[in-house]
């Protein structure tokens, strides 16, 4: 009840900035059935929605350029901005462009039809709630210049079964990947450094998780709620972790690096897991 206000409350404030925008007299234009906002100082463009009634959402396969033109100067697409297809209900599939550095807060917020999405090389940043319930989202490619990965960018994406996070994001948000109950295989990078509250919660199919060895937190409720059966921890020193962490009604084993184990049993909250060494 409580997620279903919330999703609610977060539906009335993206309408109430739709309308903000409308009103606010900000130029955009219409490019081959796409809008975009122009930075003639900086000769970008950046993908957004259609903000004057009657509002036109996109739909079916929509292949966004990496330049446009306008008034005979030729702009580079940098950003897909906030809000930019969200709800858009029957939109299929989107190409990004590698020219494209930012995918935007909402950008692909509740896109139920939206299967598929390959982000390419050259974006660094996935905003907060950027792909949330895209309910038929089954298949995500990252692409290695990614370091950051926003708050519930990919919560309740219920069809969602593998995601390989690359080298170089060093966190993973609070709920990035929560509600996703068909999830069964991570990868997580070795630089990852933390992982935020309830970032996993909710995945039941998740059985085996490996965690880098710089890892050194993990946030209340990452793991709660997934069937896992088996952790591999290569870090050195215990992550610091809390009671709900993990589900410990579960009977999970846990291996750690040679030599370490005795940390591991002395540690709170790891002691409650079947230690074993590598």
């Amino acid at each position: 009840m409580q997620l279903m206000k919330n999703r609610n409350i977060h539906r009335a404030f993206l309408l109430m900035m739709m309308l903000i925008s409308s009103l606010s007299g900000y130029s955009q234009i219409e490019i081959d059935g796409i809008f975009y906002h122009l930075n003639s100082d900086k000769k970008e463009a950046k993908v957004t929605f259609h903000n004057k009634p009657p509002y036109r959402k996109y739909r079916g396969n929509i292949s966004i350029p990496s330049t446009v033109s306008h008034n005979d100067t030729l702009y580079t697409v940098t950003e897909i901005g906030y809000r930019a297809f969200c709800s858009c209900g029957l939109l299929e599939s989107v190409t990004i462009p590698n020219t494209v550095k930012i995918i935007g807060e909402d950008a692909f917020y509740e896109c139920d039809t939206l299967k598929t999405i390959t982000i390419p090389e050259g974006v660094t940043t996935i905003g907060e709630h950027a792909f949330e319930i895209c309910r038929d989202l089954t298949s995500v490619t990252f692409p290695n210049t990614l370091t950051n990965i926003g708050k519930r960018a990919f919560d309740c994406c219920e069809k969602l079964t593998s995601i390989s996070i690359p080298e170089g994001v060093t966190s993973i948000s609070k709920d990035a990947f929560a509600g996703c109950y068909n999830l069964a295989s991570i990868y997580l990078p070795e630089t990852l450094t933390s992982i935020d509250e309830g970032a996993f919660t909710g995945c039941e199919k998740l059985n085996l998780i490996t965690l880098p060895q710089q890892l050194t937190k993990i946030g209340i409720f990452a793991f709660y709620g997934c069937n896992l059966k088996s952790i591999i921890c290569k870090s050195i020193t215990p992550p610091e972790i809390s009671e709900n962490t993990f589900d410990f009604s579960r009977d999970v084993n846990l291996r750690v690096p040679k030599g370490c184990k005795k940390a591991y049993e002395q540690s709170e909250y790891w002691k409650n897991f079947k230690i074993s060494q590598m």
